[in-house]
């Protein structure tokens, strides 16, 4: 198996950091209350970077969607 490039690594860093503070906030705060502004302060990312890794905030929280074959 190739070894994960320093690409790869940050990029699943990155989203990891952001599923966890949204799951971290839901949790604390309540879904209703878990923003994507809290979460992006939370996993120090923009707003831009959240959109460009999660389609939603629900997303952040529960989980990707799997796409279906």
């Amino acid at each position: 198996m190739a070894e994960e490039g320093l690409r790869e690594r940050k990029k699943r860093q990155t989203e990891n950091a952001i599923e966890l503070a949204a799951v971290r906030i839901a949790l604390r705060d309540g879904f209703a209350a878990a923003t994507v502004r809290d979460i992006c302060a939370l996993a120090e990312v923009s707003r831009a970077t959240f959109f460009n890794y999660m389609p939603t905030r629900e997303a952040a929280i529960f989980g990707k969607p799997i796409e279906l074959i």
